[in-house]
């Protein structure tokens, strides 16, 4: 559950003097407190703020908090949620509006983000990374095409969700991922009880297979690279790090089986 936790006249009045200076900027987000369901602070969100950043790391993970966000009624009008996004419909619809026009976020935190274990975006969490990774895809492919798969074959995204998921070590990866960015958000902010449940989640799915520890390692390794400012190497990766591509190709599938017109 997300609440606000400052009134939203303060957003508003900010993201009217945005627009009047940054000609082209559509939508603009806001920082974001985190608290437990007990209203205990537990930390803060640091997304970027400068569309330059933004359009730079769009492609490869999410800078903004959907439930912060303000945009122009004719963009989303021209631009909807797309019903077979479902898990991930807010993450596709920021990334086709962001091809419409700049969106950025204040340095301003004007919300405060609710986080229980029992939440869907956590229980959830293979299937909306699933769909995640695919709004991804599609956004790299339509900024090298200038086309979208999903427009011509509308049953792509339930056949690559299905695929994502048949892999039980993927969703146990995926799982133990974010059990582990949970339970750090939880420590960080001295919340004890909501650590030991996101970490005992951690335990149970820890990966115990070859190709799961392949795959959350690959993970790990994205968000390591991201974090020091990309200055790791990459050699040894299967993730290819340029202005278009940022994507990690399963090692058991030598051909993709999710359909044709994908960015590789």
């Amino acid at each position: 559950m997300r609440t606000i936790s400052l009134t939203p006249i303060v957003s508003r009045c900010n993201w009217i003097s945005l627009s009047h200076q940054s000609p082209g900027v559509i939508g603009c987000g806001t920082q974001v407190r985190f608290i437990n369901s007990k209203g205990m602070v537990l930390g803060y969100s640091h997304l970027p703020t400068a569309w330059s950043q933004i359009r730079e790391r769009i492609t490869e993970r999410t800078c903004f908090v959907h439930s912060s966000l303000l945009m122009k009624r004719e963009d989303l009008l021209a631009t909807p949620y797309r019903p077979s996004m479902d898990g991930a419909e807010d993450v596709d619809l920021i990334l086709r509006l962001a091809e419409r026009g700049k969106i950025t976020n204040l340095d301003t935190r004007l919300l405060d983000y609710r986080l229980h274990p029992t939440q869907e975006s956590f229980c959830a969490r293979a299937r909306h990374t699933a769909v995640q990774e695919l709004a991804f895809r599609l956004a790299l492919t339509r900024r090298r095409t200038n086309s979208d798969p999903l427009e011509r074959t509308p049953g792509l995204a339930r056949r690559f969700i299905n695929w994502r998921l048949s892999d039980s070590e993927y969703i146990r990866s995926r799982t133990f991922l974010t059990a582990l960015r949970y339970a750090k958000i939880y420590l960080g902010g001295l919340d004890l009880s909501g650590f030991g449940q996101t970490a005992l989640v951690g335990l149970k799915s820890l990966p115990t297979s070859w190709s799961s520890l392949c795959l959350a390692w690959l993970i790990f390794r994205k968000l390591a690279l991201h974090y020091f400012n990309n200055r790791l190497p990459s050699r040894s990766s299967t993730f290819v790090r340029n202005r278009d591509c940022c994507l990690a190709r399963p090692h058991h599938h030598k051909t993709p089986v999710y359909g044709k017109g994908f960015v590789e």
